[in-house]
């Protein structure tokens, strides 16, 4: 907002500016704010902590060359009047007056900065990192109300605020006691900063004591500023004797030794020679003892009995800290089997430490490697330990520590023992689950194990040989063998090599009758070897083979296999063969086109020459000459071929010269 004469802004409530704002009056332009505070009445609390007074944010209000006023009252004092000469005895309320954060007022060329509060409760002036400038500056709080019993009201500067005024300029303070000023180090009056505004006796320099003035303006006073202190601070009281801030020193001990009062110190301020803390009536509530448990207590500076010659200014609290005693604790060193739940024994402990008369007890050790699945591997396990007390003792109150030479997690044992079992001849394959294991723990399985024995070999002879367990090849259930001492067993003829099943066949042989049959040995089948074995010749015999035979079929018996091999390997079986003895040549090819037509045992065939009403005692057809539809074969014409048919069985072709063999032809 922006006036070239005049810009007001008039409220009954508070006055709020932020986020940029800015009311500015250009050229001879002012800028003039006036707001009645909301009475100090209950149901308007809501109101009132809402903020009833002057509230800038990142706001500015600023002129080129003429005043800001600032004007707030109090409904209390319109409704009483201002000329009233006694203070009221209604409650004193903290208020705001103005507040800027992160703002500024700037009254420029020959305009100044007049901030005045008419009321009896306290107000507070508050600047953070903001700033108020003018050719003259004042800031007036408890107008018409200026009195040592009006509210606390406080001049605050900090996070490097500032009030300035031109070189020749005035700056005046006006608040009821000199305890409200609060300007820290960072923050100024025209160059002075928070720390140098007092003197020794913890007065403010350039102050002066006006007493009260109730139901009139403030008298025109003589102006305290001086070149390099240009300000000026006005109070209600006359009497500023020695002011003094006490700061409860902080302290520390440890628990079980008697805690001293680390005492106060004077933070603003100095004692008139002669005077001592004691003598001047201030101390402390510090009452701790030796019983007093470990931890952090607050120390409160006591000045109800101040002497009335000093002004308290103020006090800060220290802290006292007491610190927990050291504890040793001391236990043994322990092993415990894989497997095993361990149990640490009672009351194996030693402690370095107790004060008071205090006792602990029971200790208990505590470790992982107690539990029965901790692994060897992780050996030693750490052990630590969980205390109780008796009678007083409180475990907060001490540095528990402990020592001890650990837990040790020792293999448990495992026997591993073959079971015995059986192969055959020929094979080195074994059963790897075959074997027993003694002392598996939590619930752990080994599925397989490796074997050595001079029978597994496909060579070995049949016979007993020694088994022994050589490994663990599968196991499951979180089996791991470095928690085992293991001991691979061994079993005295635990492996047995058995024959393996040899079978020789006779091959099945004929001749026609009348002729000598001489077997050579080789006439066999052999199934089952094994290895490099082999069998090169068998004794073959049959009574069919002499020439006297008559027709008809007998045994070739096979007996004596002679060859490459140790016959003790096998168990041998032998399948006798069929000699057939038969009185016609061996049916040579021909196109059978039935399922139904056979031939006699022998192999026989009777044609007498054109028709045969029996080829079998149960097959019975009819062979006719004719023309075959077959392809002649080498050296032949269709006519040396004859068909037969049959209704029932099907065609028939048969060679010529088998159709005119018999037996007289032979």
């Amino acid at each position: 907002m922006v006036a070239t004469e005049a810009l007001g802004l008039f409220s009954v409530g508070g006055i709020r500016l932020a986020d940029g704002a800015t009311l500015r009056g250009s050229g001879n332009g002012t800028v003039g704010l006036g707001l009645i505070q909301i009475p100090s009445d209950t149901p308007l609390q809501d109101l009132i902590d809402s903020g009833d007074a002057l509230v800038m944010n990142n706001a500015s209000i600023l002129t080129e060359n003429r005043d800001v006023l600032f004007e707030f009252a109090s409904e209390d004092i319109i409704a009483e009047g201002e000329g009233a000469t006694t203070i009221s005895n209604d409650l004193k309320v903290q208020r705001n007056f103005a507040t800027l954060v992160d703002s500024q007022i700037v009254a420029g060329g020959e305009g100044s900065a007049q901030l005045f509060q008419a009321g009896d409760d306290g107000y507070t002036f508050d600047l953070s990192n903001s700033t108020i400038a003018g050719q003259n500056v004042l800031v007036a709080l408890n107008g018409f109300r200026f009195s040592p019993d009006a509210g606390f009201s406080t001049f605050r500067l900090s996070d490097g605020s500032q009030v300035n005024t031109a070189l020749n300029g005035e700056l005046r303070v006006f608040l009821p006691q000199q305890d409200g000023v609060q300007v820290d180090a960072s923050s100024s009056l025209n160059g002075i900063f928070g720390d140098q505004l007092f003197n020794a006796n913890a007065n403010l320099n350039q102050s002066q004591g006006l007493g009260e003035i109730i139901g009139q303006p403030f008298p025109d006073t003589e102006y305290l500023g001086v070149p390099g202190a240009n300000y000026a601070f006005y109070l209600a009281t006359t009497d500023l004797g020695p002011g003094l801030f006490f700061t409860a020193n902080d302290g520390r001990s440890t628990y079980g030794q008697t805690p001293i009062d680390p005492g106060l110190s004077i933070t603003r301020g100095v004692l008139q020679e002669g005077d001592t803390l004691q003598s001047i009536g201030v101390g402390t509530d510090f009452d701790l003892n030796q019983f007093s448990d470990a931890g952090t207590y607050m120390i409160n500076v006591d000045a109800s009995d101040l002497d009335p010659s000093y002004r308290l200014l103020g006090t800060a609290s220290g802290t006292f800290t007491i610190l927990p005693a050291d504890l040793v604790v001391t236990g043994g060193t322990y092993s415990k089997t894989y497997g095993d739940t361990f149990v640490f024994p009672d009351n194996d402990f030693t402690v370095e430490g107790l004060v008071n008369g205090e006792m602990i007890g029971p200790v208990q050790w505590l470790s992982l490697g107690a539990l029965p699945d901790a692994d060897v591997m992780d050996t030693p396990y750490a052990v630590g330990l969980s205390v109780s007390g008796q009678g007083a003792f409180n475990p907060l109150n001490y540095n528990i520590s402990f020592s001890n030479g650990g837990l040790t997690v020792v293999p448990a044992d495992l026997v591993v023992n073959p079971l015995s079992q059986q192969k055959t001849y020929g094979d080195s394959m074994l059963d790897r689950t075959r074997f027993e294991a003694i002392g598996l723990k939590n619930g752990e399985t080994i599925q397989q194990v490796s074997f050595n024995s001079p029978g597994i070999a496909a060579t070995a002879n049949v016979g007993g040989y020694d088994l022994a367990a050589s490994g663990i090849t599968a196991a499951g259930n979180g089996f791991d063998a470095n928690n085992y001492n293991i001991e691979l067993g061994s079993l005295s003829g635990g492996l047995m090599v058995a024959p393996a099943p040899l079978l020789i066949s006779a091959n099945n042989q004929s001749k026609l009758i009348g002729a000598d049959f001489v077997f050579n040995g080789k006439e066999f089948t052999v199934s089952g070897l094994k290895n490099a074995d082999s069998v090169n010749r068998v004794d073959l015999a049959s009574d069919g083979a002499p020439a006297d035979a008559e027709l008809g079929q007998y045994v070739i018996t096979a007996m004596n296999p002679m060859g490459d091999l140790d016959l003790g390997n096998y168990d041998v079986s032998i399948n006798n063969g069929v000699f057939t003895v038969r009185d016609e040549i061996p049916l040579p090819e021909a196109v059978i086109q039935t399922d139904n037509l056979v031939y006699d045992q022998f192999g026989r065939y009777i044609d007498f020459a054109n028709t045969l009403h029996a080829l079998t005692p149960v097959n019975v057809g009819e062979v006719r000459q004719g023309l075959s539809p077959l392809p002649p074969v080498e050296d032949e014409t269709a006519d040396d071929l004859v068909s037969t048919t049959d209704e029932a069985s099907g065609d028939v072709y048969l060679r010529n010269e088998i159709r005119n063999s018999g037996r007289d032809a032979r």
